[in-house]
Order: structure tokens, then sequence, then C-alpha cells
């Protein structure tokens, strides 16, 4: 009787139980089910998109430095990106580590304003000049070598790709000679003073006077081959005189231009000369022969505005110079035909540089620094920067810029190094 009591107990409680919809589960079961809930909520957690990461913008500005009392005015920085060299309107000459922002030492001497800058290739020694004077200095120790000075206004020095010869203009020289008929064929003696103009050929390293360049006309341009043996000089009558600059020795004279040589570009093989003058034509020569190749124009240009001209391989570049804001187009051309290519999109250009590659040209404008494409003139790339470019290191990745009474900034430039060529 007890055990039917029992088993009818039981039976009643499942038929309760299966009433109210409860299902009879298992340990086990029960066990699996919640591990399988647990990793349908793992696995969805792992599925919910991550939120993307923050963009990370590049900041080109490497550090600013000061310690100029007036305003900075010229600059270069070595190969190896260990020294900057800065000068400015307080007649100093800086020298900095730009990863530190370190100041080196500073080097004294100059009566002027430092508006020349230039370090070796080898990186010895530092060529610098204020409106009278030039100085050599040594890099490592700033030690004064030697100094150069003029009795008239500098119009222009220049330092050979390999470091070893630098060129200054001389000034003028006046010779005396004797006159012994006029123009009528009677016979008289008279000193006359005849001007001439200058430049003077040195040895860098030692200081030595290799040459004096002799031109009977005012010298308004001065360009220098990259083999160094070649230095063509162009007069306010528009010559053009080839020198041959181990020797000293006149070449050939250039005519065909009508007025003053504002520009002149060698070409890499020494094979070709390019040169502009004041009414802003351009002219093509074959070096060799002297022949003119070629004559154009380009530029819608104003009184005072300057054509200026650089070759890299078989290419001509022109560039308008504005009198009152710098900078203005930049149009490409064929070097050998003098065929026009196409202009670079947009104007006002105040900088331009061909980029150690050769295959892109480097501009700055108030919008940025940008890199072209010399190909195609596709705008490769863009970036913001600030203040007047000083300098550009040798390899193009360091931009120099002066910005303010007194501060010098670098920047990295990250087209340029190795990414987006």
């Amino acid at each position: 009787m007890k055990l039917n009591l029992v088993a009818f107990m039981i039976l009643l409680g499942v038929q309760i139980l299966l009433i109210k919809g409860i299902s009879i589960i298992s340990p086990t079961e029960k066990k699996s089910e919640n591990q399988a809930t647990s990793q349908t909520t793992s696995i969805g957690t792992e599925k919910k998109p991550e939120p993307p990461a923050p963009k990370v913008e590049h900041k080109p500005l490497l550090t600013t430095l000061t310690g100029h009392a007036l305003t900075v005015t010229s600059a270069a920085i070595t190969a190896d990106h260990n020294t900057l060299i800065s000068g400015s309107k307080d007649n100093t000459i800086k020298l900095w580590n730009p990863e530190s922002g370190e100041l080196k030492r500073t080097l004294t001497g100059h009566t002027g304003v430092v508006n020349y800058l230039n370090v070796t290739p080898d990186g010895k020694y530092i060529v610098s000049a204020d409106s009278y004077n030039v100085r050599i200095w040594n890099l490592l120790s700033g030690a004064l070598i030697r100094q150069f000075n003029n009795s008239e206004k500098i119009g222009f020095i220049k330092t050979t790709q390999d470091g070893k010869t630098l060129v200054i203009d001389g000034g003028t020289q006046i010779i005396k000679s004797t006159k012994t008929t006029d123009s009528n064929g009677y016979k008289y003696s008279s000193e006359v003073e005849i001007k001439k103009y200058l430049i003077r050929v040195l040895n860098l390293n030692t200081g030595v006077l290799r040459n004096n360049l002799v031109h009977n006309q005012p010298l308004t341009h001065v360009a220098i081959s990259s083999s160094g043996n070649i230095l063509v000089s162009g007069d306010k009558t528009g010559n053009l005189n080839i020198w041959n600059l181990q020797n000293g020795r006149l070449e050939k004279t250039l005519t065909g231009h009508n007025s003053a040589i504002n520009s002149i570009a060698i070409s890499p093989d020494e094979k070709t000369i390019v040169s502009t003058e004041e009414d802003g034509q351009i002219k093509i020569w074959d070096l060799s022969s002297g022949k003119l190749k070629s004559t154009f124009t380009g530029h819608d240009r104003s009184y005072k505005d300057r054509v200026i001209v650089l070759i890299t391989n078989n290419t001509l570049i022109s560039w308008l110079q504005i009198y009152y804001n710098d900078g203005g187009d930049v149009k490409i051309w064929d070097l050998q035909t003098g065929n026009f290519k196409y202009t670079l999109n947009g104007t006002n250009f105040n900088f331009l540089k061909v980029s150690a590659d050769a295959k892109h040209l480097i501009t700055y404008r108030e919008n940025g620094i940008n890199k072209w494409e010399l190909a195609t003139g596709e705008l490769k790339n863009n970036v913001k920067i600030a203040g007047d470019i000083l300098a550009i290191s040798p390899d193009n990745k360091i931009v120099v810029t002066s910005e303010g009474v007194n501060n010098i900034n670098l920047w990295k430039m990250p087209f340029i190094n190795g990414t987006n060529q």
C-alpha cells in the first residue's frame, strides 16, 4: 500500500511539471547549453567591428632653432644632416645640431649681413660671404682658414660641385693704355684708362689664385658645368663667354642676345647651353660649335621680370621670377627642339629645384612645398610648411626655412624620403 502511494505521488508530480511547461533536462545537458551560450556571447564580441584607429597626421616640423639676434638670411646643411649652418643680419654664423637643437658654436668676423653660405661636399669647409668679404672656415673646429676682400660689392659667388674651386666676382680693374693715333690717323701720345671686369678663380683648399677671367663688359650671370670644367659668363650687352675653367682660356663668345643676360644653364653632358635675356627670349645653343639651335618665348612677363632656366636630362625648365612678388609660372620644354610640353598647374611659385633623382621638381608656394613628376607634370605630394626657404639638404630630405625675426625651422619631407616615389 505504501509503495502504491509513493508511486502515485511521483506520477502526480511529473504530471504537474508537464502541465506547467517545465522540461526535464539532465545536469550534463544543462552544462552544455550554458557552454554554448557562453561561446555565442564570446564570438559575438569578437565579430563586433573595432572602432577605426585615429588617423595619424604627419607633422613635418622637426625643430625650431632660436638664437640669432636679427633675421636669418642664409643657411646650409651638411650631407649627413649632422650640422646646420645659419647666417644672419647680426653678422654672425651659427652651427647647430639639427637633431637636438643644440648650438655648437658661433662664428664671428663678418662686418655685414651674411647673405651666402655653402658647405663643401666632403663636409670639411664652410664658404660664407657678406657684401664685400668671402671667408673659408673649418667646419669641425670653426677656425677661420682664409678670407678674400673686395673693394666693390660682390655680385656672385659659386663653388664647383666637387668643392675644389671657388669662383668670385672680382670687381673691376683699371688698365692703362697708350693711344698713339686718333680716328683721322694723326699721331699723338695719350694715356687712357680702360675698365675691365674680373672673375677670380681660386683653389678652395689652398686659397691660391688660379686665374683671372677678364671681361670687357659688366657681368650679369655666371654658370659652372657639373664637372667644373666649363664656366659660362653673361654680360650686360648680351654676350655669352665660354671659358675653360681649368686653364682660364676663353674658348669662344656667343652673340645673338640683344639685352643683358638674366640666366644661364649648362646641360649635365656639357653639350648644350640655355640662356635668357631681359626681353624674355630663351635661346638654346650647341656648346661645342657655338651654333644657335632655337629661340623662343613663352612666359607672359612684364618689365623687370626675369626668366630663370634649369636643365635636367633632356628637359628644359623655365621659371618666371616676377619682380614684385618673387615668383610666377613654370614651363617645361624639350631641350633639343625647344618644343613646349606643359605648364605646371598653378602660379606664384617662389622656389624651384630639381630633385636629387632628377625625376621630380620641388616647388614652394603659399599652399606648401610640392613634388611634381617631371615627365608628366602630375602633382604627387604636398606638405604644408611655413616661412621662407633658405636651404634644402643635398638629398632633398630636410628643408630649412626662416620665420619671424630670428626663427629657423627644420622640416622633414616625407614624400622625398624613399616613400611615395
